[in-house]
């Protein structure tokens, strides 16, 4: 459901009342992914390494208001690059990717 919400209404002339916020904007580039980063770091912070399947599965979850399709771009990367996620290099053959099997720990 999430991930057609967004595509549906992606110049933000919509609002979506989610679980785990006041309100998302669905404009794709108005959104604010700060609660989606802040979300995945106090499920999976206490943890070791986390395959990147777990993190998807959280976030297709009604626990969170977002789509996977935004893991990637607006919150992996950016906390990659920041240093509060740690990729597991031999894990992933090219930087800045997250496929199937990659190891993941949250500082």
């Amino acid at each position: 459901m999430k991930p057609a919400i967004w595509k549906v209404a992606p110049s933000g002339d919509f609002r979506f009342r989610g679980t785990h916020s006041s309100q998302l904007t669905l404009g794709l580039d108005l959104a604010d992914y700060t609660q989606m980063r802040e979300q995945i770091k106090s499920e999976f912070r206490e943890r070791d390494w986390v395959d990147i399947q777990r993190i998807r599965e959280f976030v297709a979850s009604d626990r969170t208001d977002y789509p996977t399709g935004q893991l990637r771009k607006h919150v992996l990367i950016p906390m990659e690059e920041s240093g509060e996620v740690e990729v597991a290099e031999e894990t992933r053959n090219k930087g800045k990717t997250y496929p199937a099997g990659t190891r993941l720990r949250f500082r």
